[in-house]
């Protein structure tokens, strides 16, 4: 080897001196290490080995990082693959590692660099490699997601969903990635899989596929002879023996090109070196926009498909770079090495919602406590300004005109009439209403299951606000009707406490609930538009623009955008239901039917919305 490779240096000049050293160096340190007992043309010992030596099956894969302390996942282990969210640090039973994604972690300097490593075919076919060998986090996972499948699918519908499924899977993948990042990434990583999967033939073929995808410049080639070799010990021999004669044959006849190797030569040109080289056009069976067409149609019971490794050869190129030989590959599968990988970077790993705790509860009860009560009261006066021109408009007709009215007539302590019931009412409806929204919309969408929790997905969000707020409303409602008396009836009591005790003796207690109706159509109308167009508004705005959350400042600017849209729209859509249970509550408990009728009479359609401008 090393005199023929003297021989191919001088035929084919400077150039080409450098590039046979290194493919001698290959030949010389890998091929011959990998014969039992055989030694090196210098007399040494077998050099040490760079794949390690395989660990067996009891070893589970570990691609994703973990942490020394892993929190137990809380509530036990119930699957929930949705794509609604990042999962915390931890381990699931099945021996799943979910990690919290921090939104800026795209734009760290180690993905960075493991996205230019990693191309998207070769990671596009780690994730099938996985998928068909790897029990729980590839197999498991894969299987978990077919039997999500709703019987009612179409054959499209099913393929559709299962590409969506090996899409995600890909993203969560090349996220694990970052962790091989670096100089020595790709050859740690080749080792990895080699002791999970270095001990079956079949396998060990498939990781020399897998790794001949990843482009020349970080290719980890001195592992990956000797991993071809283990299976092949006479590949490098006979790669260096068609190079030699090629280059010979380049000196002897400079302008013809050399026919004697012609597949090698083919494979080995530049134009073909990169894996991902664009095929449609060439004769390789392309779709007409620069790929190849995909073949590979999804069922219920399929795995993704890999290449058939006794159809498949592996050749050398110029710069010592292993591949596969394109021409020799059924034209059907040649997606498979240059298919539109990037599709999958428009996915979202594979992920779920955060479980929360208690502790967590209790930090949306504290939340909204403060919330609630410190908007509301803030905006009391503009409350009673609002509730006087719902039941009395021609006296009060605008929000100005009305506050002058007010302060002018009864003084500024008259602005903040039911001060005490809003400040009561609305610490119970911020303790409640959104660690129930939490709750309930986890609990619905685990209970509906992971086809119809993303098929009924609005309709959950909605239905788990409008329970939460029912909820919140027992306790806003004996507040609410008394701060209307306060506000409509100045005189009716000296203060909150006074008003339930007056009401509840002169109408009895259950009068006290008699506007619950009213209240809770309003509240849920509310609470279901809020809850919606906020998440929806804010997801989008983050879909469109990514950078913002990138700093907890932008972030709480979205949520503040959020907060306006939604309140803007939800006060519109629940004004009607505001306007009659003030007319309800101003006549002495009249029946919801009697205010409509009497409001649509004496002001037409638009006296539901009497009083929308202050709210």
């Amino acid at each position: 080897g090393g005199g023929g490779g003297g021989g191919g240096s001088e035929a084919s000049g400077p150039s080409k001196r450098d590039v046979l050293k290194l493919a001698v160096l290959l030949a010389a340190r890998a091929a011959p290490a990998l014969a039992a007992g055989e030694k090196d043309g210098g007399g040494t010992k077998r050099r040490r080995s760079r794949l390690p030596e395989y660990q067996g099956d009891d070893e589970v894969p570990r691609l994703l990082p973990k942490v020394a302390a892993q929190e137990r996942c809380l509530g036990g282990w119930r699957y929930n693959w949705r794509n609604t969210g990042a999962g915390g640090i931890c381990v699931e039973p099945d021996g799943c590692v979910w990690r919290r994604l921090d939104e800026g972690f795209k734009e760290s300097d180690q993905y960075q660099v493991s996205q230019r490593m990693y191309n998207p075919a070769f990671t596009a076919y780690m994730s099938r490699f996985l998928i068909n060998y790897e029990d729980t986090r590839g197999l498991g996972f894969w299987q978990y997601r077919q039997s999500a499948i709703d019987p009612d699918f179409t054959p499209e519908q099913i393929d559709e969903f299962m590409k969506k499924t090996l899409a995600e899977y890909t993203t969560s993948l090349s996220y694990g990635l970052a962790a091989f990042a670096g100089k020595n990434g790709p050859e740690k990583l080749l080792g990895r899989f080699y002791k999970l999967y270095g001990k079956n033939r079949e396998q060990r073929k498939q990781l020399a596929i897998m790794f001949s995808l990843m482009d020349d410049e970080v290719q980890p080639k001195e592992a990956l002879a000797e991993l071809i070799s283990i299976d092949n010990p006479t590949f490098l021999a006979e790669q260096l023996r068609k190079r030699i004669n090629n280059a010979a044959e380049q000196k002897n006849h400079p302008s013809k090109p050399t026919v004697g190797n012609a597949a090698n030569a083919a494979a080995v040109t530049t134009a073909t070196s990169s894996v991902t080289d664009r095929d449609g056009g060439n004769g390789y069976g392309g779709n007409g926009q620069g790929h190849p067409e995909v073949t590979e149609v999804f069922t219920a019971t399929s795995l993704p498909m890999l290449l058939n490794t006794e159809e498949t050869t592996m050749v050398m190129t110029d710069t010592g770079r292993f591949r596969i030989n394109k021409a020799q590959i059924n034209p059907k599968h040649r997606f498979l090495l240059a298919e539109p990988t990037n599709i999958y970077k428009s996915y979202n790993p594979v992920s779920r919602e955060r479980r929360l705790n208690w502790a967590i509860y209790l930090m949306f009860s504290l939340a909204g406590l403060v919330g609630c009560t410190t908007t509301h009261s803030v905006l009391v006066p503009l409350d009673v300004v609002k509730t006087r021109m719902q039941t009395n408009p021609k006296r009060y007709p605008s929000i100005a005109g009305g506050a002058a009215r007010i302060y002018q007539e009864e003084g500024w302590n008259s602005l903040l009439l039911g001060a005490g019931p809003t400040f009561f009412g609305y610490s119970w409806y911020g303790l409640t209403v959104y660690p129930g929204y939490e709750f309930l919309k986890r609990a619905l969408i685990s209970l509906a299951g992971e086809v119809n929790g993303e098929r009924f997905h609005v309709p959950l969000v909605l239905l788990s606000g409008a329970l939460a707020t029912i909820v919140a409303c027992i306790g806003v409602a004996p507040a609410e009707a008394a701060r209307i008396r306060i506000v409509a009836q100045p005189t009716y009591a000296n203060n909150f406490f006074g008003t339930l005790q007056r009401i509840s003796r002169e109408e009895g207690p259950e009068s006290l609930f008699k506007g619950f109706g009213p209240l809770a159509v309003r509240q849920v109308l509310f609470g279901m538009m809020k809850f919606f167009i906020f998440d929806s508004f804010a997801d989008q705005v983050f879909r469109t623009f990514p950078q913002l959350g990138d700093s907890v400042t932008s972030q709480l600017f979205v949520s503040l955008l959020a907060g306006a849209v939604a309140g803007l729209a939800a006060s519109v859509v629940s004004q009607p239901a505001d306007t009659v249970l003030s007319k309800m509550k101003q006549e002495g408990g009249i029946s919801a039917e009697k205010a409509i009728r009497d409001l649509v009479t004496k002001f037409g359609p638009a006296g539901l919305f009497l009083g929308l401008p202050s709210r």
